[in-house]
């Protein structure tokens, strides 16, 4: 998930390597200077006045919401998804810049949603197993994955119920839940 966390003044502190990959290609969300812009007065006036209204907050000492925006980009890519919230005060950040709001950006076109690796260390997965529980939560069919895959349905079917059961679920539906909401799609 791409990650970028701005201060009280709306500059970008931080982005990490997704999200600078991101800002780099400049479809949808650019970075002019310190600032984080979007694509499209609209998206863009949404988001400005979303980082306004947490910062508000945030200096009165009031709680605030998140905000999420759906942001356009050219061609055939899909749209970001972007969730701006607030970023607790610490006491450890006065006198100095301090981060404010963080914004999550979610691409639908990112290649790994879920780390193999990850997924594998958490389930105790061989990276074929963790393969092919990451194929199937980007939608993919078991059939579909052992063609993809080159392997017969049957040792498709085989791993399957091996990541059964060393993740303790019984159904796909929730196979494919427990991937998309692990840490293994943080990293």
């Amino acid at each position: 998930m791409a990650t970028i966390i701005l201060d009280e003044q709306a500059r970008i502190r931080n982005a990490n390597p997704i999200a600078q990959v991101l800002l780099e290609e400049g479809d949808g969300l650019t970075r002019n200077g310190d600032s984080l812009q979007l694509a499209g007065r609209d998206a863009n006036r949404q988001l400005q006045q979303a980082l306004a209204t947490i910062i508000a907050a945030q200096a009165q000492g009031q709680p605030s919401v998140a905000h999420a925006l759906r942001v356009p980009r050219s061609g055939s890519r899909s749209d970001l998804g972007l969730v701006v919230r607030p970023v607790p005060h610490s006491e450890w950040s006065q006198g100095q810049s301090s981060p404010c709001a963080a914004v999550f950006i979610s691409d639908p076109d990112q290649h790994e949603s879920a780390s193999k690796q990850t997924l594998g260390e958490l389930f105790e997965l061989t990276p074929a197993e963790a393969n092919l529980a990451i194929l199937l939560a980007r939608g993919l069919s078991l059939a579909e994955v052992s063609e993809v895959q080159n392997i017969s349905q049957h040792t498709a079917r085989a791993q399957l119920k091996s990541i059964f059961a060393k993740t303790g679920i019984s159904r796909q539906a929730e196979l494919v839940r427990l991937i998309i909401k692990s840490v293994a799609s943080l990293g």
